[in-house]
């Protein structure tokens, strides 16, 4: 009897184990700078918020316990953004995520000088994605993109970053 019952739990172990989503199953998700707003700003720091649109591209639901990242600027470290807020990106989906950032203010100073004198600013966001979920427990994310700063030649009025999606 000690027998059967051992081998049904470790049938039933294996099987919950194969349905269950591992880090290699999981497609890393695709990270997009979508907007940077102030918050606060003293002599040494600046404070933002940082939205990244996450887009999820497996074909289950991601849900995320929290994020981290670093930004770099134009090739140099910017900024440490974090957020342990709970969000769920639904399966072939995206979601807004909102994370609280600092950098420094003379970093900050210098990357303006070097924008207008280059008149682009290439970015690279690296991080990592906190799952809630059972077999997978981060997920590593890295997205590089410019913002053009020169004007338009179709005329529009705006800036808008682009992206590349890099494997990680």
């Amino acid at each position: 009897m000690k027998l059967v019952c051992a081998l049904l739990f470790s049938v039933s172990l294996s099987l919950a184990a194969a349905g269950c989503a591992t880090v290699d199953d999981v497609i890393p998700p695709k990270v997009n700078l979508v907007n940077i707003m102030p918050v606060s700003a003293s002599v040494f720091e600046q404070r933002f918020v940082v939205d990244l649109r996450v887009s999820n591209l497996n074909d289950f639901d991601i849900p995320l316990d929290g994020m981290s990242f670093e930004m770099d600027v134009n090739g140099s470290y910017f900024a440490t953004g974090l957020s342990n807020r709970k969000v769920v990106v639904p399966r072939l989906g995206t979601a807004v995520v909102s994370l609280e950032t600092t950098a420094n203010t003379f970093d900050l100073f210098r990357q303006i000088l070097n924008a207008v004198r280059v008149g682009a600013v290439e970015y690279s966001i690296k991080g990592t994605a906190i799952v809630d979920r059972p077999g997978v427990r981060t997920v590593p994310f890295r997205q590089n993109g410019e913002l053009n700063l020169a004007p338009d030649p179709a005329g529009r009025d705006r800036l808008a970053p682009t992206s590349t999606r890099l494997p990680y």
